[in-house]
């Protein structure tokens, strides 16, 4: 059990449950990450020859806050540059911004993020600008597989996946998804988006059941030059 984690009183950032960095190999089961700030769970590696293994069974994460310091994120799970993620039973439930995000700065690093029985209620906007509230973001150089997962009042997207970094693609296939209920972001109270696709991104959608959402069920779109 990892809960309520408080920033750093020196500047009063971070307050992450758990943070997992440079050539780490982690195995969790049975874990509750709750209360905490900024991020329940992050997996980063600094150098591009480092890597981070995680393998995560049966875990709830929920009721992220926002950094105390400009009240940003509230994600319950990041994982970035060079990880291999594994996770299997689990509870998103109640952060902020993102309930997880996969994401790579650039098409030097690769993530691979993988998840089974997945459920991921009540993402909600990052408190500093009322934008986000997405439920699975997906970003640049990742190659996710997802089975097995239910989404539920999100905003803006209950799943998105994009590429804003040049020569970087993901490879995503979801099977067996219920994605129910996705609200506007609440800044300018716009999409609302079941799922939602662009640039340079392969999408293999199978067995799912877009439900309740605004705005579009699902959208997909290429706006830069640069790919197909």
């Amino acid at each position: 059990i990892v809960k309520n984690t408080q920033p750093n009183e020196l500047d009063d950032a971070s307050g992450d449950g758990i943070d997992v960095e440079e050539n780490s190999i982690v195995n969790l089961n049975r874990v509750l990450i709750e209360g905490n700030r900024t991020v329940g769970i992050v997996t980063s590696t600094y150098a591009s020859t480092a890597k981070a293994e995680i393998n995560v069974q049966n875990i709830i994460i929920r009721n992220t806050f926002e950094q105390k310091s400009d009240k940003t994120q509230g994600l319950g799970l990041w994982v970035t540059e060079n990880s291999n993620f594994t996770i299997t039973n689990g509870l998103i439930e109640n952060n902020r911004m993102y309930g997880v995000l996969a994401r790579t700065k650039s098409s030097a690093n690769k993530t691979v993020f993988k998840g089974e029985n997945l459920i991921i209620l009540d993402t909600h906007s990052q408190v500093s600008d009322k934008t986000k509230g997405v439920a699975l973001e997906i970003n640049n150089n990742v190659d996710a597989e997802i089975n097995k997962i239910y989404v539920n009042n999100s905003r803006q997207s209950g799943i998105g996946a994009v590429t804003f970094a040049d020569e970087t693609k993901i490879n995503l296939t979801i099977e067996n998804g219920y994605i129910k209920e996705t609200l506007p972001q609440e800044s300018d109270n716009t999409s609302g988006t079941g799922m939602a696709f662009q640039d340079n991104v392969t999408a293999n959608i199978k067995n799912c059941f877009i439900d309740k959402n605004r705005f579009l069920g699902i959208y997909s779109a290429v706006f830069s030059q640069n790919y197909d």
